[in-house]
């Protein structure tokens, strides 16, 4: 049978890993795997990027369920969608799954797990993925699909060996097929086979940026993806991609980057490296300039990624060259050339690109001024600097998704919703830009339980932030979080600016201007009070479970910058 190319309809993605580990404590918390991992998924559900369909993703990262738990989610997920896709006239071809978080050893012999949010010091290896159980599962449940295996944690290379051939009869199948030379090994396209793209070596440690947003790895992995290379296929394989990444990572201001490693440890039917998967933009962008000749205005293909290669890659990295309008040897008196007569038109044509794209540039400029501060009601005003209808998370602000603590956050409906199952508790849901001095705007409706509310100057490392939340009663207040605990209570009143009750919709803001706070609904002033405590941090939305079970429904979320 021949194989097929992958596409992504046919592609299945999984999202494992955790930003914070509250049973393991010699694990530190950052929100760069957050950012990390809910990055590559707005890749993959991005239309105009990977164009993943939404069913086709099972996201696990920050679950709160144990190990045991997900491996079942695993293998149900891949047997349901398989299912579907087979029903509906689709094969399923392609599995990725991709961690993003620490990993560590156990052991006598020193096994390699990965470490969820439930993940236990006193017992890691009942409480962590183990790296055996998770490829038996992977092989079990995708075993006629192509796989392919992203992982961005500590000590990454060394789950190489778990995805080796194992047993007498694997061995002696692989053994058979290298004694008779059957071209099916790394030639052609596989219908199956297991790939691993690997942020370090077993030896090295993985890395996070220097200004604490991303991993080093996974935020190189990101843009390649996004820019590509102009000077290859349409379509890049995972071999490509590494080498991509690893022309990133050369280019980044950090030193000592641990190189990633590509690993194709079952390769029976071929290397499933060598498989093109991802849409290569640059390359599509520079053959779509240069099909149109005619075109005032052709579209330009990415800025290329260039750095140094390394002695053991395969081919060189893509550097930038530049070319001289005129070959170096020829004369003052020399005639230009049809090519040489061709580039210079081509250098025209780029100045009057340019040129244009400039006038348009300061023309939305100017109306987009007008335009943010006019529709800005809060005082002092601004500029817009976040507008998300929060109808998914595609828009690059990457909200928390997923259960953890009894609480939810999650995209559904077309609006974000966060509940908490916590008598007496709490559960907030934040977006990874952070600001300073802002105008933050969202629209709520509580459809079941107590109260709702945003978060400001957020610090999701050390649970430091300010609550402003309204109860369907009409009360309102704001209060100051210490280490994830209420500490004070700066304001707790009742406005008859609230729409009370259930399923009612109310347009909270809040204005942080220094020491200043301003509190809003309904788009009037209900209160102000001055407090120093945080001075910047994340935003994000709150839900309170005061009496009972609680869900919150928001949507139109905005930010000023003042």
């Amino acid at each position: 049978m021949t194989a097929v190319p992958p596409s992504p309809q046919t592609t299945l993605v999984i999202l494992l890993g955790a930003s914070r580990w509250p049973f393991s404590p010699e694990f530190q918390a950052s929100k760069a795997f957050l950012n990390s991992a809910m990055e590559l998924r707005a890749y993959f559900l991005n239309p105009s990027q990977f164009g993943l369909p939404q069913e086709n993703l099972l996201n696990l990262f920050n679950s709160n369920q144990s190990a045991d738990d997900i491996d079942g989610e695993i293998g149900l997920f891949l047997e349901k969608r398989m299912a579907e896709m087979k029903q509906a006239g689709e094969t399923a071809r392609d599995l990725l799954v991709y961690f993003v978080g620490h990993g560590g050893f156990v052991g006598d012999d020193s096994d390699f797990y990965l470490a969820i949010r439930r993940t236990r010091t006193d017992n890691p290896s009942a409480s962590g993925i183990q790296m055996e159980s998770l490829a038996y599962t992977i092989k079990e449940k995708a075993r006629y699909l192509r796989r392919i295996v992203i992982l961005d944690c500590c000590f990454a290379g060394a789950a190489f060996s778990a995805f080796q051939a194992a047993g007498p009869a694997q061995v002696a199948i692989v053994k058979t097929v290298d004694a008779f030379g059957i071209q099916g090994k790394g030639i052609g396209l596989p219908e199956r086979g297991t790939s691993l793209l690997c942020s370090s070596r077993h030896t090295a440690p993985s890395l996070i940026s220097q200004d604490g947003t991303h991993t080093l790895f996974s935020q190189a992995l990101c843009r390649a993806l996004s820019i590509g290379n102009p000077q290859r296929q349409d379509v890049l394989s995972l071999r490509a991609l590494a080498d991509l990444t690893e022309d990133v990572l050369s280019l980044m201001p950090e030193k000592s980057v641990p190189r990633p490693e590509v690993h194709s440890p079952d390769q029976v039917d071929g290397d499933v490296a060598d498989v093109p998967l991802f849409p290569n933009p640059a390359a599509r962008a520079a053959r779509a300039s240069a099909d149109v000749e005619t075109s005032p205005v052709a579209e330009q293909p990415p800025q290329p990624i260039y750095g140094q290669p390394s002695p053991e890659r395969s081919s060189p990295p893509l550097r930038q060259t530049q070319q001289q309008p005129y070959p170096s040897n020829a004369g003052l008196g020399s005639a230009p050339s049809s090519d040489q007569l061709q580039h210079g038109l081509r250098l025209s044509r780029a100045m009057i690109i340019f040129f244009i794209a400039l006038i348009l540039l300061v023309v939305a400029g100017s109306v987009g001024f007008f335009s943010f501060t006019r529709n800005n009601p809060y005082p002092p005003f601004g500029t817009l600097a976040l507008d998300d209808p929060l109808s998914d998370n595609s828009h690059g602000y990457n909200w928390l998704e997923g259960d953890s603590y009894g609480g939810t956050c999650a995209f559904t409906g077309g609006a974000y919703h966060g509940s908490d199952e916590q008598s007496g508790g709490y559960h907030y849901c934040i977006a990874s830009p952070n600001f300073s001095n802002f105008a933050y705007q969202v629209q709520m409706k509580i459809v079941k339980g107590d109260a709702g509310g945003i978060t400001f100057r957020l610090d999701d490392k050390d649970g430091d932030f300010y609550v402003f939340r309204i109860c369907q009663n009409g009360q309102y207040g704001l209060f100051i979080y210490k280490k994830y605990l209420p500490v004070s209570t700066l304001r707790s009143k009742s406005s008859t600016a609230i729409n009370t009750g259930l399923n009612q919709s109310n347009l909270m803001a809040v204005v942080a201007n220094g020491s200043t706070i301003d509190l809003y609904v309904n788009k009037q002033k209900i209160d102000s009070m001055s407090d120093s405590s945080y001075s910047q941090g994340q935003i994000g939305v709150f839900v309170a479970d005061v009496n009972g079970p609680t869900e919150v429904v928001f949507s139109d979320a905005k930010v000023w910058k003042v």
